[in-house]
């Protein structure tokens, strides 16, 4: 049997990804240990992909993003995904000031995305942070397979969801496991 792969941290004062990708994959049976990229000034992805997977009975790794101030850009991707029996990944992004998870409408496709596509269930999606913008991206929970969405969460003094962004979770119609609730939260 396979083991489990090696926990990733990435620590420091000021994080930049530009164009860089960052992957866990778990086809074993044991517990991927998380992904961890946490910044005591501002976190910054811009065109950044980082994925987490789960593609057997074990767990996905949880994805922990935090900042002072963290911002995901122009077609940047978090994605937690379970096609097995096992759980995907939560997804948890903490700033103690802004949150920003934006694009230009134009070109709409930075995301947060939980996913299963088989009986195990997606990740939960929470957010934290003084304000938390999502303009013109999206952010979800979804059930394709035979497991369960789980919830997503915003907790912010403030919160701007504008210009076509959504926030959801959804089951698709089959033999598809149940949606979950978004839920807002004031601090």
């Amino acid at each position: 049997s396979a083991s489990a792969p090696g926990r990733i941290i990435i620590r420091g004062g000021r994080i930049a990804l530009a164009e860089a990708t960052v992957t866990s994959g778990n086809e074993s049976g044991a517990i991927a240990p998380p992904v961890e990229i946490a910044a005591s000034g501002e976190l910054s992805l811009k065109q950044a992909n980082v994925r987490t997977t789960a593609g057997g009975d074990g767990s996905g790794a949880a994805l922990s993003l935090s900042g002072e101030r963290l911002s995901l850009s122009e077609r940047s991707l978090l994605r937690s995904d379970t096609s097995a029996g096992g759980a995907g990944g939560d997804i948890l992004l903490e700033a103690i000031g802004s949150l920003r998870i934006i694009t230009s409408s134009e070109n709409p496709y930075t995301e947060v995305v939980a996913r299963s596509t088989g009986a195990g269930s997606a990740g939960a999606i929470s957010m934290a942070a003084g304000s938390i913008t999502v303009q013109s991206s999206n952010v979800f929970s979804e059930s394709q397979g035979t497991g369960n969405a789980l919830p997503v969460t915003l907790s912010a003094d403030s919160v701007d969801i504008t210009d076509g962004a959504w926030i959801r979770t959804r089951s698709w119609p089959g033999p598809s496991g149940h949606g979950a609730a978004v839920g807002l939260t004031g601090r």
